[in-house]
Formats: structure tokens, sequence, C-alpha cells
């Protein structure tokens, strides 16, 4: 008798979320998702906020760089990604002009991927052979002040081995 009860109360509550659930009290159907007609654009750059743009063409071989040579170089008025708080990276780029300012960037001859089954590494880098266009990105301005920049120096963290050098 006592199962008897028990199997009916859990029926009886059963049918009650089940009801709900199937209602049309906003949990069975999809959620309305409102959209903007009318875009809003960004804002538009400030003055002192201007980057340098650049195209570096490299040649790997197994991950080390054999050729670098600067493609295109454009000067914009845009923000800038926060790279001067960035410590880490196998690279280090040197920007000189009135002052030295450095970040650091990952090296684009080695590529992030999944490891072996086997591995108990959580990612494994590829060496990367053949040409490679890499874009940078380099902020022409620091804690809201513009910066005197006039030629950029990429240098290998570990060895110091001068790897690019371009006047922009």
């Amino acid at each position: 008798m006592k199962n008897i009860i028990v199997l009916a109360s859990l029926i009886f509550i059963a049918t009650g979320v089940l009801a709900q659930v199937t209602h049309n009290n906003g949990v069975s159907t999809p959620p309305e998702i409102v959209v903007n007609t009318t875009p809003k654009p960004a804002a538009p750059a400030k003055s002192y906020q201007k980057v340098a743009a650049l195209t570096i063409v490299f040649e790997f071989d197994k991950g080390k760089v054999q050729d670098a040579r600067l493609l295109k170089s454009k000067r914009i008025s845009s923000a800038a990604p926060k790279v001067f708080v960035r410590q880490g990276g196998d690279w280090e780029v040197v920007l000189t002009g009135a002052k030295e300012h450095r970040f650091y960037v990952n090296n684009p001859g080695y590529s992030e991927a999944e490891p072996h089954r086997s591995s108990n590494n959580r990612y494994q880098w590829v060496a990367e052979t053949g040409r490679i266009e890499w874009p940078l990105i380099i902020p022409l301005y620091k804690d809201g002040k513009a910066i005197d920049v006039n030629r950029v120096i990429i240098r290998d963290r570990q060895s110091g081995e001068r790897i690019f050098e371009a006047r922009i």
C-alpha cells in the first residue's frame, strides 16, 4: 500500500512538471532574440591613437627563420591591442625612437596543435616550413600618449638573435 501511495505521488508530481514544460510559458519555446537593426559603430580613434600595420614575410625551415622581409607597411588611425602589458612570447619586438618600448609575441613559425593521444601534454607546437605572411600591429601610443617610433626590431628572446629590422 505504501508503495502505491509513493508511486501515485511520483506520477502526480511528474504530471505537473510535464504540464509546465509542455505549456507555452517560455520553457518549451526557444527564447526570443532581439536583434538591433541599427548597428552601433565603434567609437572613433582618438587623435593620438595610431598604429603601424606591417605585413612581414618569413621563410621558415622547421620553425627556424631563414629569411624575413617587410612586404608592406602603413600607419593608420585606430585603437591597438594592449600589447605592452604582455610578458610572454618567443620573440621580443623593440620599438626605437625617442625612447625604447618593447612587447612580446609568439613565433609564427610554430603552430599550436592537439597532442597525440598517448601524450600527457595539453597541446604541442608544430614547426612550420615554408613562406608565411605575418601581420603585426604596432601601437604608436602608450598610456594615452603618442610615442615616437621610427624603427622596429624583432629578436629571439632565448638566443638574442636579431630576426627582423625595418624603418617604419
